[in-house]
């Protein structure tokens, strides 16, 4: 797989990942662009608070709609 994290002390090393305020689009764009199915999710001092993955985004999808890409942000999964 690809590596695409580093985490030391809890605090990312890294600038491929997610905000916890950035929207399930927006994660699906990040995605893609650095061609995973996971990534990284932080706070605004880089601390990680979880992973998402795609298979997780899509199956939330699935039950909320296609207009939830724009309106749900990351981090509301990650505490969901």
């Amino acid at each position: 797989g690809t590596d695409v994290a580093n985490v030391r002390n809890g605090t990312m090393t890294t600038s491929v990942q997610l905000q916890s305020s950035d929207t399930i689009g927006a994660a699906f764009g990040q995605m893609e662009s650095a061609g995973v199915t996971e990534l990284p999710v932080v706070d605004a001092k880089r601390r990680v608070l979880g992973i998402i993955r795609e298979v997780d985004l899509r199956k939330f999808i699935a039950r909320s709609g296609r207009a939830a890409m724009f309106a749900v942000t990351v981090g509301s999964l990650l505490a969901a």
